[in-house]
């Protein structure tokens, strides 16, 4: 049976990816900040299979891996994500709290994650890495301004991904794009309602890090495979 190892998998796409990947013959292991409460999961998991992790507390990352050692986890998803400020926010307007709860999260979190999973991941058959970055993170992309603090945070996801995947070859560290879904961090937009479901989207995202090879590894991609400009 394969392992898949989610971050933030209480909600929103990491739920959806939980939901998914059960239903198809895989161990998951859902990791989120207060397993208790988290009944969408329990619901589907065995309980033992919840388990508590703050990607903003490296202790809590190093006692997660320490709790798991010896277990090998064929995918990683460090899926746990913030928007701390409105997308439409002036400069001025966000407070450094914001900036630095969305680097903490999406960035720093989700690296310490990779780095202190690393030996479990080289030890499954799969090898690989994911992190769920955004269309918003690719400088290239942007035509739209605003975003400041989650667009930086997830620009900066990018480039530590790229760099966590050339120092270790031994592993397919990719980051995904699931584009715009309706979950709680989209509820700014003005037709929420309308926006796609996560579960169709998650289907094509499985589908991508199914497919992913080695010469994948250190890429920025979207859920249709493409790989993002930087």
């Amino acid at each position: 049976m394969p392992t898949v190892l989610i971050t933030g998998a209480n909600r929103g796409i990491g739920l959806e990816f939980a939901r998914q990947y059960v239903a198809d013959g895989w161990r998951v292991i859902a990791a989120c900040r207060e397993p208790a409460r988290a009944q969408s999961l329990l619901d589907c998991l065995p309980a033992a299979d919840v388990v508590p992790l703050d990607v903003t507390d490296t202790a809590s990352i190093r006692g997660l891996a320490a709790a798991l050692a010896g277990q090998s986890i064929d995918v990683l998803i460090a899926n746990a994500g913030v928007m701390s400020a409105h997308p439409k926010s002036h400069p001025l307007d966000i407070a450094d709290e914001a900036w630095l709860t969305d680097f903490r999260v999406n960035a720093m979190g989700a690296l310490r994650v990779a780095a202190a999973f690393a030996p479990h991941v080289a030890a499954g058959r799969e090898r690989k890495l994911i992190a769920i970055s955004s269309l918003l993170g690719s400088i290239g992309s942007n035509g739209m301004g605003g975003h400041y603090s989650y667009r930086a945070s997830k620009t900066a996801l990018n480039a530590l991904w790229r760099s966590f995947a050339v120092d270790h070859p031994e592993l397919i560290a990719v980051t995904l794009s699931p584009g715009l879904l309706r979950t709680d961090m989209t509820r700014y937009e003005s037709a929420w309602d309308q926006l796609n479901d996560p579960a169709p989207r998650v289907g094509l995202l499985r589908g991508v890090i199914a497919a992913l090879t080695a010469a994948d590894s250190g890429s920025a991609m979207s859920f249709s495979g493409e790989k993002m400009p930087w």
